[in-house]
């Protein structure tokens, strides 16, 4: 009976040690979701002015390459062609 009743506390014991690294578990766990929300409100949120601008600019950018592309094309035509 003593035996028994050793054993009994024995897996109490291993129980409560359990209980106790699944509360340490649960409370990591909530402190990562609570970094990870902190993080997410500190990261500036693009306005939609501020996106247009950059498209806007990154249009006007294509196009002046392309328009310089076009320039290019023309003058290699050019000089390529002789008058005799």
């Amino acid at each position: 009976m003593v035996k028994e009743k050793e054993k009994n506390k024995e897996k109490d014991k291993e129980k409560d040690k359990n209980k106790d690294k699944e509360k340490e578990k649960e409370k990591e766990d909530n402190q990562q979701k609570q970094q990870q929300q902190q993080n997410q409100q500190q990261q500036p949120q693009m306005t939609k002015e501020k996106a247009q601008q950059i498209l806007d600019a990154l249009m006007q950018d294509e196009k002046n390459t392309q328009d310089k592309a076009k320039k290019q094309q023309v003058k290699g035509k050019r000089s390529a062609e002789k008058d005799w």
